[in-house]
Parts: structure tokens; sequence; C-alpha cells
């Protein structure tokens, strides 16, 4: 596993039109900036997990990261991401897909970044289109064929 050490830059969000967008999650290394391709569902997850995390975690909400910055070449497709506890800091890594030979990432982050993520975060989520009734998937405004 690639540990990048601490970041001051973590950033969930997503570029193209609503129906068609592309999900990245950002990081400055140290050296620049990096990008790993998610899903929506990823982010959703993201979120809602540092939410839950920093429930207990005492001060206001977070107010809304930046968004991303023009993306490059992600690293990888991230298949699973992990959240735990790091000496006072979030410790997060980013899992390549089953088939992708790439390493494994982990950096650290302040709680209080991760908050701000969660809060763009969620935005981004919610501004996507809406699930079809009948079969639950985003509802694109001239594509949607429903399977149901």
């Amino acid at each position: 596993m690639r540990d990048i050490g601490r970041t001051e830059h973590f950033v969930a969000g997503a570029v193209g039109s609503p129906g068609r967008r592309i999900f990245l999650i950002e990081i400055d290394a140290g050296s620049g900036l990096e990008w790993y391709l998610v899903e929506k569902t990823q982010v959703a997850a993201l979120a809602a997990a540092a939410v839950e995390y920093l429930s207990n975690e005492p001060g206001a909400p977070a107010a809304p990261g930046p968004d991303l910055a023009e993306p490059g070449e992600p690293e990888f497709r991230v298949g699973r991401i992990g959240l735990g506890e790091a000496g006072g800091l979030i410790a997060v890594e980013l899992h390549p897909v089953p088939d992708d030979p790439a390493e494994p990432d982990s950096f650290r982050v302040e709680p209080s970044l991760l908050g701000a993520l969660a809060a763009r975060a969620l935005r981004v989520v919610a501004a996507g289109p809406p699930a079809c009734p009948l079969c639950g998937l985003p509802r694109e405004p001239d594509v949607h064929t429903c399977p149901s």
C-alpha cells in the first residue's frame, strides 16, 4: 500500500452534466493533485459514513469543501473505500477494483476536512437526475430505458 501521508486537500465531486457525470475523489499528495474514479454510490456512501463518524465530534457542521479542479488522468478506479481512526486524524484507504493491478493508496486528513468533503459530496449526489419511480435508476432526460 502506498502511504501518501497527511493531505490538506480531500474533495469528492463530479464533472459533466447530470445523468452523464463522472465521479472523482481528488487529493493533493504534496506533489500535486491526484484523482480517483469512483461511482456515485461510493460518493454517497463515503459522505454518509463521514457524517456518521463525525456525529460524535464537537462543533458546528462543516461548510462544503471546494469544487474539483479540472481533473487529470485518474490513478485508478476505486473498488473499496475505508475510513478509520489514526491518532486524532482520519485514515482513508482507497483500494482499486479487483482486476486492477494498482497498489491501494492511504492517507490521513483532519476531521474538519472529512466534514467539508461530506458536505460537498451530499450536494453533488443530490444534484443528479431524479430516480425513475419504477426501476429506481436515474431518469436521464433523453435516454432512460426502464428495465421494469
